[in-house]
């Protein structure tokens, strides 16, 4: 049995961190650098303005953090940790994630499929 560890990403003012693109590519570079398998990206869950919505004021769209983290790293694999599916279009999202790229290996793609598949 292979044990995997990930960590997340501050896409978001959550837990303490401010998220800015440096943040993103500074968290994403020292995950892969210390030997991270995964790093994984919130979208946002509270939207209403209540104080419990005040880290989530400042969130990256999930799909733009995982990109920028792509395009700054070579090993460590991409994910979203939460994806709020009645805000988005799966197939859109699928586009997405798999236009081709060189780096769909390193996405949910499978997940994506596998919801398309079930309508």
């Amino acid at each position: 049995m292979t044990i995997r560890f990930s960590t997340r990403c501050p896409n978001s003012d959550y837990l303490g961190f401010e998220t800015s693109p440096e943040a993103i590519v500074a968290a994403a570079t020292k995950a892969e650098e210390v030997g991270f398998d995964a790093i994984f990206v919130n979208d946002h869950i509270i939207v209403d303005s209540s104080s419990r919505a005040a880290p989530w004021t400042n969130v990256y769209d999930p799909f733009v953090a995982m990109s920028f983290i792509a395009a700054h790293t070579t090993r460590i694999g991409v994910g979203v940790s939460v994806l709020i599916m009645p805000y988005r279009k799966p197939g859109r999202d699928r586009q997405e994630l798999s236009d081709d790229r060189p780096d769909v290996g390193r996405t949910a793609d499978r997940w994506c499929r596998r919801r398309l598949e079930r309508g």
